[in-house]
């Protein structure tokens, strides 16, 4: 198995740099289902914020994108069924960060997740400390 970083997917994903995006092309196709790249929750929401803040890329269209990565079977992403839960939301509008930190507490056994954030309260399902 081989670690990816967010960097790398990047390239391979939007393939802006011909240099990075070769070598990433390079590693990425060279993952098979007996040798996958793994990719973590962080990695995720990395990936997330970059396309949707740096290249302005819709919320429906991250959200195939990580989904895509999900299905692919020369890819292991850390807790798979706690990110497609975080993603349910964020197809919804929240941020898939707050979305995971919420999916994550809850499945730790939280009553609830606090937060000062007033989009994480509205849309991420935690609770807003007014």
């Amino acid at each position: 198995m081989i670690g990816l970083d967010a960097n790398v997917l990047i390239r391979y994903l939007t393939q802006d740099d011909p240099e990075q995006s070769a070598r990433a092309n390079q590693v990425i196709d060279g993952l098979s289902e007996t040798r996958p790249g793994y990719v973590t929750m962080i990695v995720l929401a990395e990936i997330h914020w970059v396309l949707r803040r740096g290249y302005k890329q819709d919320p429906e269209a991250v959200t195939d994108v990580l989904l895509g990565l999900l299905d692919s079977t020369e890819i292991v992403i850390e807790r798979a069924d706690t990110v497609r839960q975080a993603l349910r939301r964020a197809a919804d509008g929240a941020d898939f960060a707050d979305a995971l930190i919420q999916q994550l507490g809850q499945e730790a056994g939280c009553d609830l997740t606090v937060t000062f954030d007033h989009n994480a309260g509205e849309q991420a399902g935690m609770r807003l400390l007014a």
